[in-house]
């Protein structure tokens, strides 16, 4: 059975909220990778495609589009569904899995990748390869321009064993919030942040960008990585929140939150089993522009140093990293050279037996070494560059702090 939510617009029974100019936003992760790293793909596609008419939705950002087979069911359905203005940022990169639809006009566009997007040489994790960012949106709507943020932050996974994994989202945070800075209208960037409310990234994000969490304004807060989802079966780390639509005044309009709600939360019954749309639930947003003047942000220096912290400490490790790989390489190499001369002073009756042995583990041992060494040197070396980078814009952002300041 699937559950389709059928929901109608706020109604409207005031002057003043006939004056503001409504929008609704809806996002979802869709979980749209390959077998065997997702499940049920064709179905749930399909039946997120049946769900959309119901949303009644102006945009809709969707984030782990990684196929074009799921692009293209979710594209058509949104056509269908009166959301002709599209942009793929995965057909455009050949990364990111970002894919917006709108009902109203989208006037400017780009894509911009994170600089502290993982690591090339943990292949499983794939956020370096899945070339993560944001995309960047100018939505005509009703009301006037609207800037729209549709992005997907990196995974965690196991905190204890990757806590570079946390440095790196502080990265993304900080590039983030440098792009907003730049932005004069009204914005709403929606997304799977893999970020929860109590954590640094979250703290700092609010702080140095005066992004207002939708869900939490309207204390309507719903966790959307839930134990009880069909595709977490047997899992008990507790139901988070992670997925996020803010928004934010502009200098000449403002943004108020209607309401927020979770969707695609509900069960559906796939070849005679229990599944859902996705690992993820989704959010619905309605929030109204109104043409006057918004409250004005500076970033907040405790979110400047709680960012910088963060940064520092990504920084260390990478450092940290870099010492002992170079250890490690060396320590191959160190082995191999043993083999060889093992290889070389063995004894004539034993020749045949080591010769082949030892001159593979030499080869292995050596070559395996130094291609270590080389990975190692390029990949962390670029990371510290990015830290450089992304340091260097959050000191534009403090620096613009206290010159409004003073």
């Amino acid at each position: 059975m699937v559950n389709i939510p059928l929901l109608n617009r706020p109604v409207q029974a005031h002057r003043s909220e006939i004056d503001r100019q409504p929008l609704r936003i809806a996002s979802l992760n869709v979980w749209g990778l390959r077998w065997p790293f997702a499940r049920d793909i064709a179905a749930r596609m399909d039946a997120i495609a049946l769900a959309l008419p119901g949303l009644e939705a102006d945009v809709i950002t969707f984030q782990e589009v990684w196929t074009r087979e799921v692009a293209t069911v979710l594209r058509e359905a949104g056509t269908r569904a009166g959301l002709i203005h599209q942009f793929d940022a995965q057909a455009l990169t050949g990364g990111s899995g970002l894919l917006v639809l709108s009902r109203h006009p989208i006037s400017q566009s780009r894509f911009e990748r994170y600089l502290m997007g993982g690591l090339p040489e943990r292949i499983r994790h794939a956020d370096y390869w899945g070339g993560k960012g944001y995309t960047q949106l100018e939505i005509s709507s009703r009301a006037g321009p609207i800037a729209l943020i549709n992005t997907h932050l990196h995974a965690q996974y196991a905190e204890a064993a990757y806590p570079s994994y946390r440095s790196h989202r502080m990265g993304q945070v900080v590039q983030l919030a440098f792009g907003l800075s730049r932005i004069s209208a009204p914005v709403v960037a929606a997304g799977d942040f893999n970020m929860r409310e109590a954590w640094p990234e979250y703290r700092a994000f609010t702080g140095l960008t005066g992004m207002r969490d939708c869900a939490a304004e309207r204390e309507h807060r719903q966790p959307t990585n839930l134990d009880s989802n069909p595709y977490h079966a047997g899992r008990s780390e507790g139901d988070s929140r992670i997925d996020y639509v803010f928004a934010k005044d502009g200098v000449e309009s403002s943004i108020d939150v209607i309401s927020s709600k979770r969707i695609f939360d509900s069960d559906l019954e796939i070849d005679g089993h229990r599944a859902s749309y996705s690992d993820h639930a989704g959010l619905l947003v309605d929030v109204a522009i109104r043409n006057q003047p918004g409250a004005s942000h500076t970033p907040n220096p405790a979110a400047v140093e709680l960012a910088r912290k963060g940064l520092a400490t990504g920084r260390g490790l990478a450092e940290q990293r870099q010492r002992r790989e170079r250890w490690e390489a060396l320590a191959g190499i160190g082995v191999g050279g043993l083999a060889i001369a093992s290889r070389r002073s063995a004894p004539l009756a034993r020749r045949k037996f080591l010769r082949a042995l030892l001159g593979g583990v030499a080869a292995v041992g050596v070559g395996s070494a130094l291609g270590f060494a080389a990975l190692s040197e390029f990949t962390v070396r670029q990371e510290l560059e990015n830290y450089q980078e992304v340091e260097r814009q959050l000191d534009d952002l403090a620096a613009r702090s206290l010159s409004q300041r003073t």
